[in-house]
């Protein structure tokens, strides 16, 4: 048995706890055969409408072939749509624990497409944090789920879920358990999400965190590092796109590529990342090999528009492709220093 095929049996069987916001996208699909006479714009015809499940539950749809079991514990609208999308995400086969929060709208992104080109994006949301009698449902329930789990990841999309005290609670119950916790962050503060096993920003949220930490002008190794230590992260993993993955530990840095043969679309790909890597530590599988792991099931969800769930058989093939199931040691993380 190859590396590869090895970790892939090892998080088989664990069950992984993912907290953060649940939200809706809707696609409004057409096509386009006249400009608007009232404005420069065009006329959709329209054609047809699809729901999807977004936010957490990308994280989740993307690893639930990989694990025994997903949980998500979250928050929407007492509302249609948060009716509508807790239904969508129960079918993929994720089990939810949902808090429905009376003073907010379930978080929509509308987009319209026509020809299969994306027209305009419309959000409908009411962005703040959770009452205080949510939060303390919530957060007995995520840290519950997070003791109960193999792996924790905290997806934060700034939406009111991922609130300092909830993270805290999470983040304690979970390492004091022994079971890591993965960071997807949105927010600049690192000690919001302080004590975490990894945290996984991107390029951009790197550049943020940054300059919260007044090293706007750093390198990225030497950013990560000062994040790692402002958080108390056991690992820094930076997202960068096609330049792959900087990787920053206690005492190591190194680069792990960019996976990916066909990319039609670039959304999920640090969600599928972020939940691989929380599979990968919690089975106790070494962060070098975790980074390639993980950087193999964010390319193959480049590949596709929707339905972004990778197969064990998906990544055997990529590691194929990339030359990588017949490795043992995973060569591919050329070690460096930040």
């Amino acid at each position: 048995m190859t590396a590869i095929e090895s970790i892939l049996s090892s998080i088989a069987g664990l069950r992984l706890c993912i907290v953060g916001d649940l939200l809706l996208d809707v696609y409004e699909s057409g096509r386009v055969e006249r400009i608007s006479p009232e404005a420069p714009v065009p006329v959709v015809i329209h054609e047809q409408t699809t729901h999807r499940a977004s936010g957490v539950a990308t994280a989740a749809q993307s690893v639930r072939a990989l694990c025994n079991r997903v949980d998500v514990v979250t928050a929407v609208g007492d509302d249609e749509d948060g009716r509508l999308v807790t239904r969508l995400l129960e079918e993929t086969g994720v089990q939810p624990d949902v808090v429905a929060d009376r003073t907010r709208r379930t978080p929509r992104k509308t987009r319209i497409l026509a020809g299969g080109q994306h027209l305009v994006r419309v959000d409908r949301e009411t962005v703040h944090d959770l009452p205080a009698e949510d939060a303390r449902t919530l957060t007995t329930r995520a840290v519950a789920a997070a003791v109960a789990a193999d792996a924790v990841l905290i997806s934060d999309y700034a939406k009111g879920v991922c609130t300092p005290g909830v993270n805290r609670a999470v983040i304690l119950a979970a390492r004091s358990a022994g079971v890591p916790v993965v960071v997807d962050p949105k927010h600049a503060d690192p000690q919001r999400y302080a004590g975490a096993t990894a945290i996984t920003p991107n390029r951009r949220e790197l550049r943020e965190f940054a300059r919260y930490l007044n090293c706007p002008a750093d390198p990225p190794g030497v950013s990560a590092a000062r994040l790692r230590q402002a958080g108390g992260f056991g690992w820094v993993m930076a997202t960068r796109d096609a330049d792959g993955m900087l990787v920053v530990g206690p005492d190591r840095a190194f680069d792990v590529p960019a996976y990916a043969a066909t990319v039609l679309d670039v959304s999920g790909a640090g969600d599928a990342l972020a939940a691989t890597l929380a599979l990968c530590l919690g089975s106790g599988v070494p962060p070098e090999r975790a980074a390639v792991v993980s950087s193999l099931v964010a390319g193959l969800t480049l590949r596709t528009l929707a339905h972004k769930r990778v197969s064990r058989s998906d990544v055997l093939e990529a590691a194929d492709r990339f030359g990588l199931r017949g490795t043992s040691d995973h060569s591919a993380a050329s070690a460096r220093r930040a």
